[in-house]
């Protein structure tokens, strides 16, 4: 639902109440069309860590393919799909590139995704 829309909000409820989002200035494609520039950051409303905010570096901030948003350097800083949620799965690079490192101690690692209670666009 956010294909073609610039300036886009993603905020996603799991089944353990985590709040997370993302912000993309750069339009979604829905496509699989690889990196994008984007001014773009990722936040935590609701978690253990208390809120906070991530600023992705611009040049790859949002990574285009066909099932769902992917934020950050190899996209997997986060992203969405049918499976449900990923934090920081590539743990090569947890910890390693962020202002806070609060947002490691939500990764899911190379484990199971958090379950989507609800999404809002």
């Amino acid at each position: 639902h956010c294909r073609d829309a610039p300036h886009t909000v993603i905020v996603v409820e799991t089944e353990c109440g985590l709040k997370i989002g993302g912000y993309s200035s750069t339009p979604w494609k829905g496509t699989y069309s690889g990196w994008d520039r984007s001014k773009a950051f990722l936040f935590v409303l609701n978690s253990k860590e208390g809120c906070f905010k991530v600023k992705l570096t611009p040049e790859k901030a949002i990574f285009h393919v066909k099932h769902g948003p992917r934020f950050g350097e190899d996209g997997e800083d986060f992203s969405i799909d049918e499976s449900g949620v990923y934090v920081q799965h590539c743990v090569k690079y947890v910890g390693t590139r962020y202002e806070t490192r609060q947002l490691r101690k939500l990764s899911t690692g190379f484990g199971e995704p958090y379950s989507v209670k609800a999404i809002e666009l």
